[in-house]
C-alpha cells in the first residue's frame, strides 16, 4: 500500500496553547512538485508535538490517533489547558470522500473520557454502572460520528496532563504515555500514566489492557458495585517522571495478544507491564522469497 497522504500536527508560540493537524495528499505520487498543498484536517487550538500514529480498519479506512499537548519551556510545564487525546477516520479515505477540502471537529466526535467497559462487554458512557451501550455496538456509533476525543486529566488551575511522546499502536490497542508536570516550576518530575484504548473505540476492551478488576460504586468508591460485575483496566500509573514512548515486546504468545509495554522515566527507572491486545500476534517471518542462481 503506497502513500495516499501525509499527516503533522504544528504547534504555536511559547506558552500558547494553539495547534492542529493538517493533511496533503501525495496520491502515491513521488513527485513533490505534483503534491497538494496542506490544509487544515482537524483545527482544535491544540498542540500537537508528537508524531501521529496511523492505521487502517476492516474497511480500509484510514484512522489517525493523536494527542495534544507541549513541554519545551517553563511556561509550558505551567499551563492548565484541557489537552486531549484523539482517535478519527480521515474522511477522504471513507466510502463517500468530501469533494473539497473539508475539516473535522472535536464537538462531532464521541467523548469517551468517563467511559467504563465491564468484562461482560456493556459499557457505561457516563462514569456510572448503568448499562448505556456495548463494546461491540459502540463501534458503529463511533464510525457514525467519524472518531472519539478523551478528555486528559485537567482542573483549570494547576499543570494540565498532555501527551508529549508518541503514541504506539498495536493488535487494535493505542497507548499514550500522559505526562502530568509537577506545580514546582523548578522542578523536573511530574508524573505519568500510561493509557490504553481501542483505536476505533476509545473504550477499554472487554478483557482489559492492564487487566481487570472489581467493579465499584462510582458514588461510593468504598463499596462495590451492586451488580457484582468485573471492570477492564486500560490505565497504568507509573509514577514520578516523565515517561517515553510505548516499547513493545511480543514475545512468545502464550497467550495470544499478549505482549510487554516498556517505558523509561526520566529518573531513569526503566519498567515491563503486560498488556492484552486485541488479536494474536506473531513474532516469525511475515512473507519470503526465495532466490536461486542457475
Amino acid at each position: 500500500m503506497k502513500a495516499e497522504a501525509i499527516y503533522f500536527g504544528t504547534v504555536g508560540d511559547e506558552g500558547s496553547d494553539v495547534g492542529s493537524i493538517y493533511r496533503m495528499s501525495v496520491d502515491e505520487d513521488p513527485a513533490t512538485s505534483n503534491w497538494d498543498d496542506g490544509f487544515v484536517l482537524l483545527d482544535v487550538d491544540k498542540p500537537f508535538s508528537s508524531r501521529i500514529a496511523i492505521t487502517i480498519d476492516e474497511k480500509f479506512q484510514t484512522w489517525l490517533l493523536a494527542g495534544s499537548g507541549r513541554l519545551y519551556t517553563n511556561l509550558d510545564k505551567a499551563n492548565a489547558e484541557q489537552q486531549h487525546l484523539y482517535g478519527f477516520i480521515d474522511p477522504y479515505t471513507t466510502s463517500s470522500p468530501p469533494l473539497t477540502d473539508t475539516n473535522v471537529t472535536h464537538g462531532s466526535f464521541e467523548n469517551v473520557t468517563d467511559a467504563r467497559t465491564f468484562t461482560n462487554g456493556n459499557v457505561s458512557l457516563d462514569g456510572d454502572e448503568d448499562q448505556d451501550t456495548t463494546f461491540d455496538a459502540f463501534g458503529n456509533t463511533v464510525e457514525s460520528a467519524g472518531g472519539w476525543v478523551l478528555d486528559y486529566s485537567s482542573d483549570g488551575t494547576n499543570p494540565a496532563e498532555r501527551q508529549v511522546s508518541n503514541p504506539t499502536l498495536i493488535g487494535g490497542i493505542v497507548l499514550t504515555s500522559a505526562f502530568t508536570p509537577t506545580t514546582d516550576l523548578c522542578g523536573a518530575e511530574g508524573d505519568s500514566r500510561i493509557l490504553g484504548r481501542a483505536f476505533d473505540r476509545g473504550l477499554i476492551p472487554p478483557s482489559g489492557v492492564f487487566g481487570t478488576s472489581p467493579c465499584v460504586d462510582s458514588a461510593d468508591p468504598a463499596n462495590p458495585c451492586a451488580a457484582g460485575d468485573t471492570e477492564a483496566v486500560g490505565v497504568l500509573e507509573l509514577g514520578a517522571g516523565l515517561a517515553s514512548s510505548p516499547s513493545i515486546h511480543i514475545g512468545t504468545q502464550d497467550v495470544p495478544g499478549k505482549v510487554t509495554v516498556i517505558v523509561q522515566q526520566s529518573t531513569g527507572a526503566i519498567s515491563g507491564n503486560t498488556a492484552q491486545t486485541m488479536g494474536g500476534l506473531r513474532n516469525s517471518e511475515i512473507s519470503w522469497e526465495e532466490f536461486r542462481t542457475q
